[in-house]
């Protein structure tokens, strides 16, 4: 029992003898909001006589901002043609903090309609004909970090394929490579520590790299 008795139930309990109180268990399906929650709320806050108590009008049992309940919509992920559910939550730090997705890269690409990691979609529509995948979050969370890994892997795998010019500033002599793997293996033999991220962030900006400019043909 908490020390201070405050509010109107509280003081009730304490007051009040246990033959005075009953219980009742009631089975409630399973929802796409937190039904134990809700349950619990609607009878808190259903006015009297129906109700045995006055308390906090603001409905928020299922809506983290402190809203209208009925503010919160559910969210999903699936896979890019929607025929899988592989998670759902009503509140979007859940994929944050679950999930690992950073919340503007999530608000991004649901706003955008747009594909997270090229193959999942995130949306507030419930997908009539999407399965419901039977993966533990773990297992789902787990799924996203190898995809992160190889998503990376790709972008630097397309970034390498990038045909460029290296002109030699002092002669103006050009370079023409079909890749930047070619022209960083270029800059290595000629005896500069040359590397990928570097090269990269100079393309068509006309800022130096060990005597070159870096332009994309």
């Amino acid at each position: 029992m908490p020390s201070r008795l405050v509010g109107k139930f509280l003081p009730l309990l304490k007051s009040s003898p246990i033959s005075e109180f009953t219980l009742e268990v009631i089975f409630t399906p399973s929802s796409d909001y937190r039904s134990e929650m809700v349950l619990e709320q609607y009878f808190l806050l259903l006015p009297a006589p129906e109700g045995p108590f006055n308390l906090n009008t603001i409905r928020v049992s299922n809506n983290p901002s402190g809203g209208e309940a009925a503010a919160a919509k559910p969210l999903f992920m699936y896979n890019r043609d929607g025929s899988i559910c592989y998670y759902k939550s009503t509140k979007q730090i859940d994929f944050v903090r679950t999930l690992g997705i950073h919340k503007v890269t999530f608000m991004k690409h649901l706003e955008q309609g747009t594909y997270y990691l090229n193959k999942y979609l995130f949306s507030t529509e419930e997908l009539p004909n999407a399965e419901q995948s039977d993966m533990t979050v773990e297992q789902v969370a787990t799924m996203l970090n190898i995809d992160r890994v190889t998503n990376n892997k790709n972008k630097t795998l397309v970034s390498f394929s990038v045909a460029v010019t290296l002109i030699n500033i002092e002669t103006k002599e050009e370079h023409k490579f079909p890749s930047l793997g070619t022209a960083i293996k270029f800059l290595k033999n000629a005896s500069y520590p040359a590397d990928q991220r570097s090269l990269v962030k100079r393309i068509n900006t006309n800022i130096p790299y060990h005597g070159f400019t870096c332009h994309k043909y």
